[in-house]
């Protein structure tokens, strides 16, 4: 598989850190989520929520997390009983309990369960990102600016040459199809696929205009590989994600698979 980033325009190729971090936070004060959400809003991190045990277990059967704030009382399935659930299959030195519950006898059973980190509640943002930075072991000073993380695009052709599969991760800004065009026409140029498939990743949204960006990439791609619209396929995690609606009333995406 060949992989190659696209930076976006403001980024600065040297910066460190460019990886998006991903965060699930469990809890059913949307207050408390929004206050999570809030306290990386500008810089490379993702955040998910769940408000209960049972969306937890679906959201983390789906993808990984970096780290976990997870609150104890919730309704459905609390957060004791989701750590039961999940046993080993969870890295316990990536969850922080997050509780306004202070009660010794609930701490020390959390922390036989393996859970070794612990926030009061009410907390400040500042205490969000110090304990977050030390246990994934951040310096906050090579973070960057989510608009500045790069698009990546990753190719890998089928065993027989004729399908194409795209992943399309990071936040790419409305250069990136352009420059994505560029690196097609070396690559791709007047050879015509049975089907390409776009794998677009979840935090593609965060982009100002994402639909338009995928739309002028798949355009871009089809006029180089003259491969009909209708051999176009689109998957991932952004497309689960987006409005349906938006893309059947693109005139492009509308008529690609999904």
């Amino acid at each position: 598989m060949q992989s190659i980033d696209i930076l976006n325009s403001k980024s600065d190729g040297g910066l460190v850190n460019m990886k998006i971090y991903s965060i699930l936070v469990v809890d059913d004060d949307e207050t408390v989520i929004q206050f999570i959400r809030h306290s990386f809003k500008e810089i490379n991190f993702v955040i998910k929520s769940a408000n209960n045990g049972y969306q937890a277990i679906n959201l983390l059967k789906s993808r990984k997390f970096d780290l976990m704030f997870l609150d104890i009382n919730m309704p459905y399935m609390n957060g004791e009983t989701l750590l039961q659930r999940l046993k080993s299959s969870i890295n316990k030195d990536k969850i922080i309990l997050l509780t306004a519950d202070n009660r010794k006898e609930m701490i020390q059973r959390i922390v036989s369960m393996g859970i070794r980190r612990f926030l009061l509640k009410p907390t400040t943002m500042t205490d969000i990102r110090k304990i977050t930075f030390e246990m994934l072991k951040i310096e906050a000073e090579t973070l960057i600016k989510r608009e500045f993380v790069p698009a990546r695009l990753n190719f890998e052709k089928s065993s027989d040459l004729n399908d194409l599969l795209i992943h399309v991760t990071g936040i790419p800004d409305e250069n990136f199809p352009i420059k994505a065009k560029e690196i097609f026409e070396t690559q791709f140029y007047g050879y015509k696929y049975s089907k390409i498939h776009f794998n677009v990743n979840p935090e593609f949204k965060l982009s100002l205009n994402a639909i338009e960006i995928l739309e002028k990439l798949v355009q871009n791609t089809i006029n180089i590989s003259h491969t009909p619209l209708y051999d176009i396929r689109l998957s991932g995690g952004f497309m689960r994600t987006i409005n349906t609606d938006r893309i059947k009333n693109n005139k492009v995406l509308s008529k690609c698979k999904y």
